[in-house]
């Protein structure tokens, strides 16, 4: 028994001076290694690393645990990582091969422990090898003191500065760190763009008032630069409406709304191009009336701008014209001495006229009252050899009125001892059916004495 025990104690002490020749080997080994060549300035060289209270998982916090370890760079001993983390990129040293710190990345950042994707609108420049900024951060495009100042990135994971550009209605600032230029009015800038300065829209185009009110972003042009009242879209050019038609509000250049002008009411016009409303339809048509104006009248009366357009109104009647010079004149004027017109709507005092046949009687001697009534040319009585006068052709009313109240000094005479008769059809508008009167040298004609009952006349 003795005996056996004194041949364990012996085993026992030759396996312990084995296990410690095999440490020392491995010692040796890792001294050769890192380039010491000795086991005992590695050890010290640790322990007073160890004694400074830092340790691997706090100088390379995302190693992989149990995968750091020491290495002398350079002259230094230094702890470096066998293993970084899932997403975490190794930092070399200078060495080249020894990982001296594990850093998330360019466009991700240190997030509950993890690098995590940078978001739209910052950028990651990525971690470093300090220690204090491993995991790098997330920087936002906006400077501090306008979070919201218009940029952005175009995706996730930007790692520079220069990767912000402007949200749409903004353009970049001159220098990076400032907030971005808003586009002011009647100026654009698409989505996520580069520019500088914003884009104005084409001339004659606005930005309608109330857009910006209504939080409109001026990220698009047909959004912004829109045709104006009074406006209207042809050929890629804003041109006037034309007097006599209006177009309200303001309209996309794609939309039809842009390329018409609405006419004004029937009977009105504007009183200049580029109307912006139907208010403004408030100027008489010539040729028109108000229908409820007194025919004749030449005082008129004022009626405020837009208070007409929806007034029915109908065409001067024959006798009558408006020339729409006249200001707040709304009923067709009386032409003068009665003369008449040659059809309704007339538009001028020259349309005035005297038909053929006729010639006017004025009722006063004073040139200023203009009223007298058309009277036809005298002919030659039944049973009487009265000297015979005609008219030719329309006239206009100032060339025929007589001065003798006969109009013999208007009238043509046939000649002496030549009659007339009323043989050609009245032209007057207004003249009864088959009605007759003397207009032409065939009207004329010479009375021959004939054996009783065979008197004749004979046209010249």
């Amino acid at each position: 028994m003795g005996g056996d025990t004194t041949l364990m104690h012996g085993l026992l002490l030759l396996l312990f001076f084995m296990i410690a020749g095999w440490a020392d080997s491995i010692s040796d080994a890792s001294a050769s290694y890192n380039g010491h060549g000795n086991g005992n300035r590695i050890s010290q060289s640790g322990r007073s690393l160890l004694q400074s209270g830092n340790s691997c998982p706090n100088n390379i916090p995302a190693c992989t645990p149990r995968r750091c370890t020491t290495r002398v760079l350079g002259s230094r001993e230094a702890y470096v990582c066998l293993r970084c983390l899932p997403g975490f990129t190794a930092v070399r040293g200078i060495d080249g091969s020894s990982i001296v710190q594990c850093v998330c990345p360019p466009g991700r950042h240190l997030s509950s422990g993890q690098c995590q994707d940078c978001q739209i609108g910052n950028y990651c420049p990525g971690g470093t090898s300090s220690i204090r900024n491993y995991g790098g951060q997330a920087i936002s495009c906006n400077p501090p003191d306008a979070p919201n100042s218009g940029l952005t990135t175009k995706g996730m994971r930007s790692t520079r500065a220069t990767d912000c550009v402007a949200k749409g209605g903004f353009v970049l600032p001159r220098r990076l760190g400032q907030p971005a230029k808003q586009c002011p009015v009647s100026t654009w800038s698409p989505n996520l763009n580069s520019l500088k300065s914003c884009l104005m829209c084409q001339s004659g185009l606005q930005e309608d008032p109330a857009f910006a009110e209504l939080g409109g972003a001026r990220d698009n042009r047909d959004n912004v630069c829109k045709v104006p009242p009074g406006m209207f879209w042809e050929l890629n050019v804003v041109r006037e409406c034309p007097a006599g038609m209006y177009r309200e509000g303001y309209a996309n250049i794609t939309s039809k709304e842009a390329i018409n002008c609405l006419s004004c009411p029937a009977g009105w016009t504007t009183q200049a191009n580029g109307a912006d409303g139907r208010l403004q339809c408030s100027k008489l048509l010539p040729g028109y009336r108000l229908t409820t104006a007194e025919l004749g009248s030449t005082s008129g009366r004022y009626v405020p701008q837009g208070a007409l357009q929806d007034q029915p109104t109908e065409l001067c009647p024959l006798g009558y014209y408006f020339d729409g010079k006249t200001s707040n004149v709304y009923g067709c004027l009386r032409c003068p001495f009665g003369s008449i017109t040659r059809q309704n709507g007339s538009s001028s005092l020259d349309d005035c006229v005297v038909p053929p046949g006729y010639f006017i009687r004025p009722n006063s001697k004073d040139p200023t009252q203009q009223t007298g009534q058309l009277v036809k040319c005298s002919t030659t009585s039944p049973n009487t050899t009265e000297e015979g006068y005609y008219r030719p052709s329309w006239k206009p009313y100032n060339n025929v009125v007589t001065l003798n109240g006969d109009g013999t000094d208007v009238c043509i005479k046939c000649g002496a001892g030549i009659l007339s008769m009323q043989v050609q059809q009245d032209e007057h508008p207004l003249a009864d059916e088959g009605s007759m009167v003397a207009s032409a040298t065939s009207a004329c004609c010479e009375f021959r004495p004939q054996p009783a009952s065979k008197t004749s006349w004979h046209h010249i």
